[in-house]
């Protein structure tokens, strides 16, 4: 691919991260935990670096109990290097 194409597709890519995560945001506002997470995951698939995603994500999980999503989405957290003790406080 030449460096323009990739250049543009980082920039696509860019711009759907906030709009995965926001969707997810607005997901789980309703109530909408399942949807929610999988805006979320979304989102980190989009962001990898992005620690609001796994966190936002494996709270969405864990209010379904899906506690292997939950789990995952925890350790990528973690594994970010997330030292925040509160994450410690959501998961069971």
């Amino acid at each position: 691919m030449d460096p323009k194409k990739a250049e543009d597709v980082k920039k696509k890519i860019a711009d759907l991260f906030p709009l995965a995560l926001n969707a997810g945001g607005k997901k789980y506002q309703e109530e909408k935990f399942a949807a929610a997470g999988k805006y979320f995951d979304m989102a980190r698939m989009l962001n990898p670096s992005d620690t609001t995603a796994a966190l936002y994500s494996g709270v969405a999980y864990q209010r379904i109990e899906d506690f292997a999503k939950a789990r995952d989405a925890f350790e990528a957290l973690i594994n970010l290097g997330s030292n925040d003790p509160s994450i410690y406080k959501v998961v069971h």
